[in-house]
């Protein structure tokens, strides 16, 4: 479990490496959450499944609580990306890294995705060429943020977000947890998608 686990983990870093290494975005939203799933949802993943296996749990509620910690993961992610281009650039220190880093970066995000299927052709070449820029100056961050909430790509992945947050929960109704442990994590995931920081 722990070796295909990591081999997951790996499997979704070379996907967001790739992409990074693409100037046009061509990533699916579909491929966007199995990188997620594999990079960002790995270590959770193990988590879930290591508690299922010293509490001596059947394969059922292993598998419950993986999708559980597997969709958490995605919405997380997700909501971490809102959050990289919500916070202003005079926020960046209270955030913990700098404002608009992915764009920087040139990460495709699933709000760079739903941008380049949903905003005007013109307007999707302007996101490329910034996320293509080598060094982009803060203006520009700024514009391909902006590029990305005139296509409303913001709320659509703040509402993707909401709704994997649901679907972890939805997992948790197949298995008979304890109230506490259940409340707790049916709180994490609420927290995951309404954190501010």
């Amino acid at each position: 479990m722990l070796t295909h686990e990591l081999n997951r983990t790996h499997l979704g870093q070379g996907m967001d490496i790739v992409w990074h290494n693409q100037r046009a975005v061509t990533v699916g939203e579909q491929h966007y959450y199995e990188m997620c799933a594999c990079k960002t949802g790995c270590l959770a993943r193990i988590v879930a499944r290591l508690a299922a296996i010293v509490t001596n749990q059947p394969d059922c509620v292993a598998r419950a609580l993986a999708r559980y910690a597997e969709d958490m993961s995605i919405a997380f992610q997700i909501s971490d990306d809102i959050l990289d281009i919500e916070n202003t650039l005079d926020q960046a220190g209270a955030f913990g890294k700098t404002a608009g880093n992915d764009i920087y970066e040139g990460k495709k995000t699933l709000m760079t995705i739903y941008t380049a299927a949903r905003a005007p052709p013109e307007a999707v070449a302007r996101l490329e060429e910034i996320l293509w820029a080598d060094e982009p100056t803060d203006e520009e961050v700024l514009e391909a943020i902006d590029i990305m909430r005139a296509a409303g790509a913001v709320e659509c992945a703040r509402d993707r977000a909401q709704e994997l947050s649901a679907s972890a929960r939805e997992h948790l109704n197949k298995i008979d947890l304890k109230p506490e442990p259940d409340q707790t994590l049916r709180e994490f995931s609420r927290f995951v998608v309404q954190r501010d920081a």
